[in-house]
């Protein structure tokens, strides 16, 4: 963790949203500010206490808490998106967590990022941002000579695919997809049209 203050314009963008997990046996304590900067007291703040099973809609509820607080108008289609629930499992959702804490590790961290987002399938098989997590996960073991290279695309391709049948609005895949098209198959025409999706 920097010691450095983070700013919004050093970074770009509007306001930054920072948040804290506080967890027990039986609660979740989720707490989350916006503020255009780290040294400024924020611009809105809330505390959330629910259950695991609550997580999945609690990204809902942060979205849409977050953008009225900064008087952010969502069209129809932005509610839409935002009210697709990625699984109503609890369970599901917990071994996806893992499988994307995971996956920011080598070796090792990426085999139980696989197991993570298996087990997540095993328990929702239409969970689309599992499936997206295995293609991007098959990617990188294959980038990093875990997997052999063919073998890496294909699982990643396929994965990528099965979370499109699932969610044809799945960001991550099309990128997946896009990524495998620029950088192994050389598929210049499908690059800019995935990557645009």
């Amino acid at each position: 963790h920097s010691k450095q203050r983070v700013d919004a314009k050093a970074l770009a963008v509007a306001y930054l949203v920072q948040g804290s997990v506080v967890k027990t046996t039986e609660w979740l304590w989720v707490t989350v500010k916006v503020s255009v900067s780290e040294a400024t007291s924020a611009l809105w703040s809330k505390e959330y206490k629910c259950t695991f099973s609550d997580l999945p809609s609690l990204t809902l509820s942060l979205s849409i808490d977050i953008a009225e607080g900064l008087s952010v108008t969502f069209s129809e289609a932005d509610r839409r998106r935002l009210a697709k629930r990625v699984t109503t499992n609890s369970q599901a959702y917990e071994c996806f967590l893992k499988g994307r804490t995971y996956r920011h590790g080598k070796s090792e961290a990426l085999v139980n990022s696989i197991k993570s987002f298996e087990e997540a399938l095993s328990k929702d098989p239409q969970f689309a941002n599992a499936h997206a997590g295995l293609a991007e996960v098959f990617i990188l073991m294959g980038y990093n000579g875990q997997l052999p290279f063919q073998e890496s695309i294909e699982k990643a391709k396929k994965a990528a695919l099965g979370a499109l049948v699932i969610d044809p609005t799945m960001m991550d895949a099309y990128a997946v997809l896009a990524f495998i098209s620029m950088c192994y198959e050389w598929s210049w025409p499908e690059v800019e049209p995935s990557f645009r999706r």
